[in-house]
């Protein structure tokens, strides 16, 4: 217990386990073993009575509060924008078990009819006895006769959790985090149209050259060189030196941050977008890590190009500059929905 407050655990359960432990030490040598035992066990019970009887359901909003950290082209974004108000969003906490187990049927229940999409985050939930996976199995009774898609986020594959609500027959699209799961939601909302978000598509067309003239933007092309990625594949890594931005045609990237044994993920990326301009502009470090999602094809402009680019063409350089600023005012617009609406 210590260890983990030491290495910057704060919460309210470590600080309860720690008064209790120095509670029945400091009974135990007063007087006596048989009274540190009692006390523990005392002790135990209530804590376990007022985690019980705390509420089952911590949060609960909807997609359009608390966004996917996918940035959208802009069509899909207007048409996704009315819609994400149909998914909703739960954050359960603590034990799912037979005392508690009825009432996530009846959660359910009590979602508006207009409701398409349910994620329910799992995160925070500690254990879900034999009563609990079958509160789950009614859950998902419910919703297919609805119907409503039922997205698990914080699900670990091979967890005890997992495995329960496996041995239970209960096999509901599962995601390792909630921003994970809520795009999932957002695509099923889109419908065919998903799958344009990962549609290929030409350079010429990126957000970096918009506005240039075909001849122009054929001078830009032949100062950028081409980098494919697979599954899993780091374009850079938080901390290195800025080389230049990048420009998606193909496939997506999702830009992690990583610190105290956590990763993060900020925002996915589709094709025609770019990334790693920021530090390109400010001579800084990467501040994140950019990982393909799957194959991916980028086209790398570097700051030696573009410096030479303003010098030979500085009307062509004003405009990139200009894309850029509007593709990070579009980011930040974005990146600031999700995280205002993000779990603290």
């Amino acid at each position: 217990l210590l260890r983990h407050g030491w290495r910057g655990d704060t919460s309210a359960e470590l600080r309860t386990a720690l008064w209790v432990m120095l509670a029945v030490c400091g009974v135990t040598l007063w007087l006596g073993f048989a009274a540190g035992v009692l006390l523990g066990v005392l002790l135990s019970m209530a804590i376990f009575v007022a985690r019980m009887n705390r509420s089952l359901l911590r949060a609960q909003g909807t997609a359009a509060e608390r966004p996917s950290r996918r940035i959208y082209p802009s069509d899909l974004e207007a048409r996704l924008q009315p819609l994400r108000a149909t998914v909703a969003v739960w954050e359960l906490e603590g034990a799912l078990f037979f005392g508690n187990a009825d009432r996530l049927p009846a959660l359910a229940e009590e979602l508006p009819r207009s409701t398409r999409s349910l994620v329910i985050d799992l995160a925070r939930v500690g254990s879900v006895d034999e009563s609990g996976a079958a509160a789950f199995g009614r859950l998902a009774g419910l919703m297919a006769h609805r119907p409503v898609a039922v997205h698990l986020a914080g699900l670990a594959e091979g967890s005890a959790l997992a495995r329960t609500l496996r041995a239970h027959g209960i096999d509901l699209p599962h995601w390792p985090d909630a921003d994970r799961a809520i795009e999932a939601a957002e695509q099923g909302l889109l419908g065919p149209a998903a799958e344009s978000t990962l549609k290929a598509r030409p350079l010429a067309e990126s957000d970096l050259l918009q506005g240039l003239a075909e001849a122009d933007a054929t001078i830009v092309q032949g100062l950028m060189t081409e980098r494919r990625l697979f599954q899993g594949e780091a374009l850079f890594r938080q901390g290195d030196e800025a080389d230049g931005l990048y420009v998606l045609t193909v496939g997506s990237v999702s830009v992690v941050g990583h610190g105290d044994g956590r990763t993060q993920r900020y925002l996915s990326l589709s094709p025609g977008m770019m990334v790693g301009e920021t530090a390109m502009l400010d001579g800084g470090r990467r501040s994140a890590d950019a990982v393909a999602d799957g194959f991916a094809v980028l086209h790398h402009l570097g700051a030696t190009a573009l410096a030479q680019l303003e010098a030979a063409h500085p009307a062509i350089a004003v405009r990139l500059h200009r894309n850029i600023a509007v593709h990070l005012s579009r980011r930040l617009r974005a990146a600031s929905a999700a995280w205002w609406s993000a779990p603290r």
